[in-house]
């Protein structure tokens, strides 16, 4: 189920600091409630630690679990991102391999709204530890993320840019490294 976590903390206000572990608004900060073990059961409503949370600034005993995901991201330079009334973050997938069983080495991306509704995926890469950040250009959120393949014997280092709203990938540099 991805559907809303009842959360009433609904107006942030605008935001102060984005990505990271917190992230300040006006009238909330958004945070990381500790790390999970990536590995841990994902299911929607499932996680508590490593969940994103939001507490009121004007009464830090008002808290609430906004996103009950394990944000499990390796990349502990990137974090999490609020936009247009969205957050972004990365999360263990939940999907299932050809052998039946969750995936748990797959980074997936996803967007919720502030109240934790409308989750969306937005894509998935191999591997927990991809560099990632989420940035905003003229109302569109954008995803720039590394990534690495094999190609005739060769690492090829690439950087992507995914509009969220759109799909659409766009490489922004492509690099070679002979394993020879």
């Amino acid at each position: 189920d991805n559907g809303s976590t009842q959360v009433t903390l609904k107006t942030p206000g605008n935001v102060i600091s984005n990505g990271g572990a917190v992230i300040e608004t006006q009238n909330y900060f958004y945070f990381v409630n500790g790390a999970a073990d990536a590995k841990a059961d994902n299911t929607y409503g499932t996680p508590i630690k490593g969940a994103i949370m939001v507490v009121k600034k004007a009464d830090m005993t008002t808290q609430e679990i906004v996103v009950p995901k394990i944000v499990s991201s390796s990349d502990y330079d990137s974090g999490i991102y609020l936009y247009n009334g969205y957050l972004y973050y990365g999360t263990t997938t939940t999907k299932k391999g050809t052998d039946g069983k969750v995936v748990k080495s797959v980074l997936e991306f996803q967007r919720a709204k502030v109240d934790g509704s409308g989750v969306e995926e937005i894509t998935t890469v191999d591997g927990l530890g991809t560099e990632f950040r989420f940035i905003e250009n003229g109302g569109v959120v954008y995803l720039i993320y590394q990534t690495s393949v094999t190609v005739e014997e060769e690492k090829v280092n690439r950087l992507i840019c995914r509009n969220t709203s759109t799909g659409a990938e766009t490489l922004i540099v492509e690099d070679y490294e002979n394993y020879t």
